[in-house]
């Protein structure tokens, strides 16, 4: 889960409880803690010569004033970097009693902007903060530091709130917060990760708020008139809500639970969950401050916020306001679809219909298919127009099919050149026979008089009239077949530069189209037409063979 972990320090209570935090979960898993501090002397600087004016008269001579500034500033930037160092020194002590590897940071500036400039270009996956250092005295306060870094960085957080509970802390359990996005279940998967290394018990909780609607409709009733409320069907409105949305709320946030325990099933570990009816944010508080967990566990953001959102604000009034240790997760995880649709999915008879009117073979498929269409869309009901949108989709259109047998006919042919002999292949899908021509081809059902007859020996022809094949060390280090002519028509590219370019473009282009050669009308083909060599042209090239023609 934790590889590579990140712990500020400077010395407060709370940094003294993130350093425990730190070891704790590093000898869990394994994990290299860096320690960091960041000093301001730049700070003290300024902040000097904004005071020199209130020096005593004898300091303020020209000489003895530059005299001061010098001392001081020599002073202050050893004498900080010398502290930041102790306050490391002591993280290393403990690291090295639990036999976690250590390495120490140490940065000069604004304390929340170098955090972030390191945490953002070093590849941690987990930061621990204390909520506060030594500014802040409200109890249920959240330090500057800690809100700034949290708004800026995409890394699992580990905020400390309560100093004493990793070292102590028995009989307390870890709690996540569910609301249905990637986020909270990728929160769910920390939280689960963190239960079995530690042996505590998880519980997940997810809240909806059947009483907002209350609210709003009767803030309703006082400012529309008659006819508005006529118009606006006021209270049919209202019974709809009281009826099937209120309820249907619940309903999916339970399936959020449902689809919780089954991924907490498949990862061996039992999960307790708890449905809570309230405003999100005041429930999870209350819920907390009853169980009183080791853990809070949340989703950097929610499911109603777009990835930019900094952070959610369910999540950003709960930091505020806990008592308790909290974790903001940043990973996501989506549930498998077979998990989430046999919870959260309901078909419609037309829809079970249709997907049973499909082939037997492709049923698996489909439904998966219907299943991935309707978690992107947002739907919790599977309809037929959604069943024919999957089948739309996993039917692809004539270019694609031509296109998808040109690949796998290129790919069926290298394979021929390798083993040798008489094989079959298919003209729609590149299905390859060896052996016997078949009746019909298991993939796509196209009858086997049909198929092309390929022999290898004409292959190697074809090869040997454009000058033979070259074996070549590609831009990511495979091994690329030119055809001698396509390689010769490339080095009559003068600039070098160019050349290099132009290789490039060639091979990455091959390989997307999964070409085993690379030949003269294909390397062609893929130039800009500046940089074809005189007198040749893609559409005066010489053509090479087409697989179809193989046989």
């Amino acid at each position: 889960m934790y590889k590579r972990i990140c712990v500020a320090v400077d010395n407060s209570p709370f940094s003294d409880a993130c350093c425990a935090a730190a070891v704790s979960v590093a000898r869990a898993f394994g994990a290299e803690i860096t320690g960091t501090h960041v000093y301001a002397a730049r700070l003290h600087e300024r902040r000097f010569r904004q005071m020199e004016a209130t020096l005593p008269e004898q300091y303020l001579a020209d000489s003895e004033l530059e005299r001061q500034r010098a001392i001081h500033d020599s002073l202050i930037t050893l004498g900080l970097q010398l502290v930041s160092e102790c306050y490391l020194d002591a993280l290393e002590r403990r690291c090295q009693e639990s036999e976690a590897p250590f390495v120490r940071k140490t940065f000069d500036g604004k304390n929340w902007e170098r955090l972030v400039q390191d945490i953002n270009s070093s590849g941690y996956d987990l930061v621990v903060l204390g909520a506060r250092g030594h500014g802040v005295s409200r109890r249920d306060a959240v330090g500057s530091v800690c809100l700034r870094v949290l708004r800026r960085t995409r890394v699992d957080t580990l905020v400390i709130k309560e100093p004493e509970v990793f070292k102590d802390g028995a009989g307390r359990g870890i709690l996540v917060a569910l609301d249905g996005s990637q986020e909270a279940f990728g929160a769910l998967t920390v939280a689960l990760a963190l239960g079995k290394a530690f042996d505590r018990p998880v519980e997940a909780v997810a809240a909806y708020d059947p009483y907002f609607h209350y609210a709003v409709f009767h803030s309703m009733v006082e400012v529309l008139s008659p006819k508005a409320a006529r118009l606006f069907r006021l209270k049919e409105q209202e019974q709809l809500h009281e009826e099937i949305i209120d309820s249907g709320l619940a309903r999916l946030y339970q399936t959020h639970l449902e689809v919780a325990k089954g991924i907490a099933a498949a990862d061996g570990v039992s999960l307790s969950t708890t449905l809570l009816a309230g405003r999100a944010a005041d429930e999870v508080l209350a819920y907390a401050e009853k169980a009183r967990p080791w853990l809070l566990l949340l989703g950097r953001i929610g499911v109603h916020s777009r990835e930019e959102m900094d952070i959610g604000s369910v999540t950003e009034q709960v930091l505020r306001l806990a008592s308790c240790n909290l974790l903001v997760a940043s990973r996501r995880f989506s549930p498998p679809l077979e998990l989430w649709g046999r919870s959260a999915l309901r078909w419609t008879e037309e829809a079970e219909a249709l997907l049973k009117g499909a082939p037997e073979h492709y049923r698996v498929a489909l439904r998966l298919m219907v299943q991935r269409l309707a978690l992107e869309q947002g739907h919790t009901v599977v309809t037929a127009s959604l069943v024919l949108e999957a089948m739309n989709t996993m039917r692809p259109n004539q270019d694609e099919t031509r296109g998808m047998g040109e690949a796998a006919l290129s790919v069926a042919v290298e394979a021929l050149r390798k083993e040798p002999g008489i094989v079959y292949l298919c003209p729609g899908c590149g299905h390859a026979v060896r052996g016997q021509r078949p009746v019909s081809c298991p993939v796509c059902h196209r009858d086997g008089n049909g198929f092309l007859e390929v022999d290898t020996r004409s292959l190697e022809a074809v090869a040997q009239s454009q000058g033979g094949l070259e074996e070549q060390r590609a831009f990511d280090g495979t091994k690329v077949r030119w055809s001698r002519a396509a390689l010769q028509e490339l080095r009559r590219i003068e600039d070098s530069s160019q050349r290099r370019r132009a290789r490039l473009r060639i091979e990455k282009a091959a390989r997307l189209a999964k070409m085993p050669v690379i030949t003269l009308e294909f390397a062609l083909r893929c130039l800009p037409d500046e940089q074809h060599p005189e007198g040749h042209s893609p559409e005066t090239s010489p053509p090479s063979v087409n697989k179809g023609d193989a046989g």
